[in-house]
């Protein structure tokens, strides 16, 4: 007896047409054997189960005290083959069968109800269906036409969601996380920015755990089918451990981050999402140069630089220690007196930064947009900003900057002429000043003078204890910083 029909849905999940198959040792397939190789690419659901049958058909036949020379010969074409080497044959095919990789068709890129062919309780197939789209789908960047592989992920997508144990997402401490709380870890890998949004939003309906809200939790957890089984304080233990985490957590790397360019456009232009997608840009060039073809990965690198001169357009002033000053920050500059802005500065620091929780963090995360700053190195450079301002020789030096000057300043002209000359020291150099700028045309205004992409000395290399940093400290203390949030 054949066991070719012990998993009917396995055998439908075939390949229109099958050619011929040949083996390592050089020999064809037998026809009647090439069932048995008609699943799905990657369907490893399917490849392993015909791999068994097979297996079960060759003991069957080949593995009696005497060889069923009779029944071999009714059931299969042998052809000249002897039956003790037909069985030689039939176990080579079934030993191959998890080791075949065919290539893709048409029929696998555009055929999407084929993986869309289980019932959805039935997890063992979506899984089979799931991974053999996920192999397609790897085939089929650079291939096929973007917009035929995009519509294929989707079907992948589809299947994803309802696979209930493939969308489960486990935290460090291996807590199954919810499903609702697996919407916060969408996030292109390396896109730091979407993680950091992302947090923000977990972390803003974790409010809902708050001791006055605890009405709203209960009638939030009734109401929800996959988390009614939760008391109110697992779940809020879970939430509180899925926003933490995502951050850390990284989705799997594939082909689309190559070949669907589309994926590193940015909705709203701002610098935040610029540098979220540079993050992730150049994450998957990296991966690009050793497993991708050389034409994908200068078109992945064209897109990293186009990505990378708008993120820089954003760049406009640096603190001592070399981290970007957000742009909110900037509005310290508006303030005539130094003092004044420095005291504004150190109330703002005082009221995100201080005592450091979760409520400040949503708090600081809803009123700016921090750019590639996480929460403490945003506490850092405030603070270090607001020592900058708080410098009386600089403070000065401000004012000057601030105003458009009409008059013709000679000694403004000649700090102007100063700088010209000593940019390729300082950039050679580190001797780390009190106060950096990125500068491509030195002017007397303050948005042009902080406007581009080389640093530049612009004050006396004297400090005041006030905000005194040294370069290797605060370069020593950014590489070690905790991940916050």
């Amino acid at each position: 007896m054949k066991i070719k029909n012990i998993i009917p849905y396995v055998i439908l999940l075939n390949r229109t047409s099958l050619a011929n198959i040949i083996l390592p040792s050089g020999k064809e397939v037998p026809k009647s054997l090439l069932h048995y190789f008609s699943c799905q690419t990657g369907n490893t659901v399917c490849i392993n189960g015909n791999g068994r049958s097979c297996h079960y058909e060759y003991i069957s036949y080949c593995e009696s005290p005497d060889i069923q020379i009779e029944k071999i010969s009714k059931d299969f074409d042998i052809g000249n083959f002897p039956p003790s080497d037909f069985c030689k044959l039939i176990n080579e095919s079934c030993q191959y069968i998890n080791i075949y990789v065919p290539e893709i068709s048409d029929n696998d890129v555009y055929d999407l109800d084929q993986y869309l062919s289980c019932g959805y309780n039935d997890s063992i197939c979506q899984y089979g269906n799931y991974n053999g789209c996920k192999k397609v789908l790897d085939k089929c960047w650079g291939k096929y036409p973007v917009k035929d592989c995009r519509n294929l992920s989707e079907t992948c997508d589809n299947i994803y969601k309802q696979y209930n144990d493939e969308v489960a997402i486990f935290t460090p401490d291996n807590t199954r996380l919810p499903k609702p709380l697996t919407q916060y870890f969408g996030c292109l890998l390396g896109d730091i920015s979407c993680k950091r949004e992302e947090t923000k939003k977990c972390l803003d309906h974790y409010t809902i755990c708050n001791p006055e809200r605890q009405s709203e939790l209960i009638e939030y957890i009734n109401n929800n089918d996959e988390i009614d089984y939760l008391e109110p304080n697992d779940y809020c233990d879970k939430h509180k451990k899925a926003c933490e985490y995502i951050m850390e957590y990284n989705n799997s790397f594939n082909s689309r981050y190559i070949y669907d360019l589309e994926i590193y456009e940015c909705e709203i232009n701002t610098q935040s999402c610029y540098y979220g997608k540079r993050s992730s840009c150049r994450m998957a060039y990296s991966m690009c140069e050793s497993k991708y073809p050389n034409d994908a990965c200068n078109k992945l690198l064209s897109k990293c630089n186009e990505i990378d001169q708008l993120y820089q357009s954003y760049n406009l002033l640096y603190t001592p220690s070399g981290a970007e000053v957000p742009q909110p920050l900037l509005k310290y500059f508006d303030i005539e007196n130094g003092e004044t802005a420095a005291k504004s500065c150190l109330q703002e620091y005082s009221l995100y930064c201080e005592n450091r929780d979760q409520t400040k963090y949503i708090n600081l995360l809803s009123n700016y947009d921090i750019g590639d700053l996480n929460y403490l190195e945003f506490c850092f450079v405030i603070k270090e900003f607001c020592g900058m301002l708080n410098s009386t020789s600089e403070k000065e030096s401000i004012n000057t900057f601030t105003k458009k000057t009409t008059l013709n300043t000679s000694k403004w002209q000649i700090k102007t002429k100063k700088l010209t000359t000593k940019l390729q020291t300082i950039t050679k150099k580190p001797t780390i000043t009190r106060w950096q700028a990125i500068t491509k045309k030195l002017t007397t205004t303050r948005r042009s003078f902080t406007a581009n992409k080389y640093y530049s000395k612009l004050f006396s290399s004297k400090t005041t204890s006030s905000s005194k940093i040294s370069f290797t400290q605060s370069s020593t203390y950014l590489k070690k910083r905790p991940n916050y949030y």
